[in-house]
């Protein structure tokens, strides 16, 4: 069995590497004004990566996978999302976490995860920013809606892409089209790695998203910790995470 202090230094360590305590010191307005302003595109080399591993590898995008279906939870026998020898067909998963950009900007998220087929899925996102600045506190909400294929399934590993909508919601209220890349891996009981990628458009703006993170697991629990950016044209955030969810 894992030693406390191990879990504890895997699940607070990041915080200390990502840490970002310096507020703003510029009077035109937060961090949030200007992500819900932001036009234009971001230098981002994840998206170009992603493209050319399309146009390169197409089969890790629409190959043939196996038909291993969802295990009970996560290293319940060994296996993490997916079981080889099991009659299990959908599965549920929900996180909440608390996400920290600097000492005046923090954030909650709810993501959840609905599986009804072991092919594909259905993810939901919620973000609620929230900013003080100059004695005044703003407030951003970002929801993210996806269908997914569970393009690989496998005991120890599993990848799936998919396209969705995204809407930020301010004083303004800008949507758009954007597209998913997740995958985790079961590296050893209970410990998985974890990430994942968006990509979009929010009217005129480009959007981006990433993740990773390690869960712990603990039966139909999970404990992480991570880091996410995400940006909005120019403006990004840099967010250390720390939350915990709950498997079906």
């Amino acid at each position: 069995m894992m030693p406390k202090f191990l879990v504890v230094f895997i699940l607070i360590f990041p915080m200390y590497i990502f840490a970002d305590d310096n507020p703003r010191e510029d009077d035109e307005g937060g961090k949030l004004s200007d992500m819900e302003n932001a036009k234009g595109n971001s230098d981002n080399f994840l998206i170009y990566l992603l493209i050319d591993i399309m146009i390169n590898s197409p089969e890790v995008f629409f190959g043939s996978s196996t038909t291993y279906s969802y295990s009970d939870y996560p290293y319940k026998n060994n296996a993490g999302l997916f079981e080889e020898n099991n009659t299990k067909t959908w599965h549920l998963d929900a996180d909440f976490a608390y996400l920290k950009e600097s000492a005046s900007l923090n954030a909650i998220n709810f993501d959840v995860n609905i599986n009804p087929s072991r092919y594909w899925s259905m993810k939901v996102k919620y973000f609620r920013f929230t900013e003080r600045f100059n004695f005044e506190e703003s407030q951003l909400d970002l929801s993210e809606f996806f269908i997914q294929y569970n393009r690989v399934r496998r005991e120890r590993f599993n990848l799936q892409w998919g396209i969705g909508l995204i809407n930020m919601v301010g004083e303004k209220d800008r949507s758009g089209l954007a597209l998913d890349l997740g995958c985790e891996l079961f590296i050893y009981n209970p410990i998985s790695i974890e990430s994942n990628y968006v990509f979009g458009y929010l009217e005129d703006a480009m959007f981006s998203e990433f993740d990773a993170k390690i869960n712990l697991y603990r039966k139909r629990f999970n404990l992480f910790a991570g880091y996410k950016y995400i940006s909005v044209a120019n403006v990004s955030l840099n967010n250390l995470m720390l939350g915990i969810g709950v498997n079906f």
